[in-house]
């Protein structure tokens, strides 16, 4: 049953509020019609001082829409909103603030925040992009003639290798210790707590393939050619013959410097010949299915927040563990779309 249009206040009236537009020209019909206002309200369920209000309209006015209000005109128009989109979508160093400024100075009037609801209203959302390695000319060609010449690559056969760092205490964003408060207001300080490397990092090495994981090695010391040598020969390349008991496997890891030293050519021509060292093209992350598996290793270790070295050890190696296989399979099942992506991008960056 429909309930009469009216809202209790605070002081027990009833005040009244604005009806549909079917509301009023029904008011309007039965108006006309020579109803009493008492039969009208009675009959359509509605409040009496709002049947009284718009029949003194339709009587004076001959409308049934609302008068004009007084008030701010509205800034933020579909022409504003137009503009607005103008200057900011897909647009790089653009601020809102800079926006309003422009539009300010070509007459129309408007705010930062009004920029800003123009741009909502818009359909736009404030987007921090992602930070990738600067690629040169020379960089896309190799990248290109990588992923063509390993397109067809078996990439179950291929144990992914690489280093990564955690620090003990990530760093904080400076954007959620804001605090509002009013002017003048004194704002407690926030404690931060301070560390430095190596005592508060963690390094680690590890592989990883279709065939499983390898141990994860953790190291204080910046490596060279000597120490990796020594993490090839005690870690990587024995969990691979293990992961790969027929032997027949590859090697891969990208381009750092003490990976393509003179002494690690050496040892890996004399102990695993079958290695990706001087083929793999630079500033290929997005090829080395590993650096994901980095990713869900800092991202759990992040959640857990150890607060000693030993913790953050402990941490790391069990989320190096807990790392599903399931995953890095799907990792490495997407080599040949990431490959295919190179190409479709001239050897530029790729989603992955």
């Amino acid at each position: 049953m429909r309930r009469p249009i009216g809202v209790k206040c605070c002081m027990g009236r009833t005040k009244t509020r604005r009806a549909l537009r079917a509301d009023r020209l029904r008011v309007a019909a039965l108006a006309v019609a020579g109803t009493s206002t008492a039969d009208i309200a009675r009959q359509l369920r509605l409040d009496r001082r709002f049947v009284t209000r718009w029949r003194q309209r339709i009587s004076k006015v001959g409308s049934i829409s609302d008068a004009d209000r007084s008030g701010r005109p509205r800034t933020r128009t579909a022409v504003v909103v137009k503009r607005v989109r103008v200057k900011l979508c897909g647009k790089t160093r653009k601020s809102t603030r800079a926006v309003a400024a422009e539009l300010t100075a070509a007459g129309t009037s408007v705010s930062q925040m009004t920029v800003v609801r123009a741009a909502h209203d818009a359909g736009l959302m404030p987007h921090r992009p992602a930070k990738r390695p600067l690629l040169t000319v020379a960089d896309k060609a190799r990248r290109l003639n990588f992923a063509r010449q390993h397109i067809n690559t078996d990439w179950h056969r291929v144990l992914f290798v690489d280093e990564s760092t955690r620090t003990l205490y990530a760093a904080p964003n400076p954007h959620n210790d804001r605090v509002w408060a009013p002017r003048g207001s004194s704002v407690q300080p926030v404690e931060q707590r301070q560390s430095t490397w190596p005592a508060s990092a963690v390094r680690m090495c590890g592989g990883v393939s279709a065939a499983g994981k390898t141990r994860l090695h953790l190291y204080s010391k910046r490596l060279d050619a000597d120490s990796y040598c020594h993490i090839l020969s005690s870690v990587l390349l024995p969990d691979g013959n293990a992961l790969f008991s027929s032997g027949d496997w590859t090697l891969l890891h990208d381009r750092a410097p003490y990976h393509r030293a003179a002494a690690v050519m050496s040892f890996l021509s004399e102990h695993h010949p079958q290695h990706m060292s001087a083929a793999w093209p630079p500033h290929s992350p997005d090829l080395n299915v590993i650096e994901n598996v980095w990713s869900i290793v800092k991202h759990a270790v992040d959640s857990e927040r150890p607060t000693t070295r030993a913790a953050l050890e402990r941490t790391v190696r069990r989320a190096w563990a807990c790392v599903p296989q399931q995953q890095i399979d799907n990792m490495i099942r997407s080599m040949p779309q990431r490959l295919r992506a190179v190409i479709d991008a001239r050897g530029g960056h790729t989603t992955y």
